[in-house]
């Protein structure tokens, strides 16, 4: 009698076990859960190599787009703060369209176009990994 206790006993720790790691992996497995966001600078200089090869961007393009970026994304880190949904997509709205404004000040008219097609399919890459 005391060994089926025992073996009874043993099983439903096993099973509380089982249970816990199944919770943790599940917890880990959603998205965008606990994920932390690599540093302005690290993001910055992604963006910026993304654009030097893609707008072949001169020396100084490149030191200024990165300073622009750099800006923005320390900038994106504290809207990102911001509680009220509504004002922190505004705030975000605004960060993104004077990014924009500044780049495009420094490229030519063909590179500008260029931008606004990357700037597309970067979107659209975006909008098709939240779906």
């Amino acid at each position: 009698m005391i060994h089926q206790v025992a073996k009874t006993i043993r099983l439903a720790i096993a099973m509380a076990i089982l249970f816990g790691i199944t919770i943790t992996t599940l917890n880990a497995q959603q998205p965008g859960k606990g994920k932390v966001a690599p540093a302005p600078e690290v993001r910055a200089k992604r963006q910026t190599d993304q654009l030097k090869t893609e707008l072949k961007l001169t020396p100084a393009q490149e030191s200024k787009i990165y300073a622009i970026i750099l800006k923005d994304a320390k900038k994106v880190d504290e809207a990102m703060k911001i509680k009220d949904p509504g004002l922190q997509h505004k705030t975000m709205a605004e960060i993104g369209k004077q990014k924009v404004a500044e780049i495009n000040a420094l490229l030519t008219p063909d590179k500008v176009k260029a931008y606004e097609k990357i700037r597309e399919a970067n979107k659209a890459k975006q909008q098709k990994g939240k779906h």
